[in-house]
């Protein structure tokens, strides 16, 4: 049974990330609780020699940050206030309505966390 989901974003822009935060929330279920996690920018530098034959110490520098976010999803408040079969359709359904939103710029990863009963 699904307890809980994560959606890691990640972008180039943090403006875009905070663009497409609310239209995740608008997927799921109102009873269900978010908790936001937002991850330090990683920053990398590239140096390139502006000529390479001559003046070996005109160089220009480019950096690149990247700013991602871990929503986490939990689901055990919705589980207890719906039908088990309707509540698995209705996640599986919100699911994939995080999958067809139009996010240009921003990557989506999700991973679904559950426990099995032996």
């Amino acid at each position: 049974m699904i307890h809980s989901v994560e959606i890691y974003l990640k972008s180039f822009t943090p403006q875009a990330i905070s663009d497409i935060l609310p239209q995740i929330r608008r997927c799921f279920p109102e009873n269900c609780k978010f908790s936001f996690v937002h991850f330090p920018k990683t920053r990398k530098i590239f140096t390139v020699l502006r000529s390479p034959h001559i003046d070996k110490k005109a160089r220009d520098q480019f950096q690149l940050l990247i700013s991602k976010t871990k929503i986490k999803i939990d689901l055990k408040r919705a589980v207890q206030s719906t039908i088990l079969p309707f509540y698995q359709t209705e996640i599986l359904g919100c699911l994939e309505s995080v999958k067809q939103i139009s996010s240009p710029g921003v990557q989506i990863q999700i991973q679904i966390l559950g426990d099995t009963t032996l």
